[in-house]
């Protein structure tokens, strides 16, 4: 799934808001939830240039809600930083798999 080296671990993510690659996606990492949300900027008409960095309080991605996750952000036990999202790297599919050596890439 790349050739960055053995720095890479891929997981699954689960996203919601797709716009040629996840805007909105959660995975689990060393026992802990990550968001990484893009937000679309109404007033530009496009998407950031960055993702925002959350770490959950969840345990398990089955604890997210089923439907809309307007409200996931605000329920973050913090605020970790940012990411250019040029910076994520997915699979081939950009639907399946994350390599979560990116969160050494979170800039404060």
């Amino acid at each position: 799934m790349g050739d960055r080296g053995a720095s890479e671990q891929w997981v699954p993510f689960v996203y919601r808001d797709f716009y040629d690659l996840p805007r909105m996606l959660v995975f689990m990492a060393a026992g802990r939830c990550y968001l990484f949300d893009c937000s679309f900027d109404e007033g530009v008409d496009d998407y950031l240039p960055d993702y925002q960095v959350f770490e959950l309080p969840f345990e398990s991605l089955s604890e997210l809600p089923t439907g809309s996750w307007e409200d996931v952000p605000v329920r973050a036990l913090r605020r970790l930083g940012s990411l250019p999202v040029e910076s994520l790297r997915l699979d081939d599919t950009r639907r399946r798999c994350v390599d979560t050596s990116v969160l050494l890439e979170v800039r404060p």
